[in-house]
């Protein structure tokens, strides 16, 4: 954070470690898609751990800030939270029964 001495990596929180390397993935590919002259398409998240309620809604900020910031992107994340799946417009959910896996989609 700003303004605060910085501390190595192995000694920041579970959520702080996920908010860390969602950002280091993102600089990586921006690098790497504006040396191709290649716009980002699609960005798969699965089941960001270590999120408290309110690290869950920052993370989903940043996906909907990283979203407009690339006209076109999708965004397809896995999760079994329902406050992280309510902030999406669409949802693809499987549903295993007696009779096998159903595909439901919202």
């Amino acid at each position: 954070e700003y303004g605060k001495d910085s501390l190595p990596y192995l000694s920041k929180s579970g959520g702080e470690k996920v908010k860390a390397s969602l950002s280091a993935i993102l600089s990586l590919a921006e690098i790497k898609s504006s040396q191709a002259g290649i716009q980002l398409g699609m960005l798969f998240i699965d089941e960001p751990p270590f999120l408290d309620a309110d690290g869950i809604q920052a993370y989903c900020d940043a996906l909907e800030t990283i979203q407009h910031r690339y006209s076109g992107l999708k965004v397809m994340a896995i999760t079994h939270d329902p406050a992280m799946k309510s902030r999406f417009p669409q949802s693809i959910e499987i549903i295993k029964d007696d009779t096998g896996s159903h595909v439901l989609v919202e």
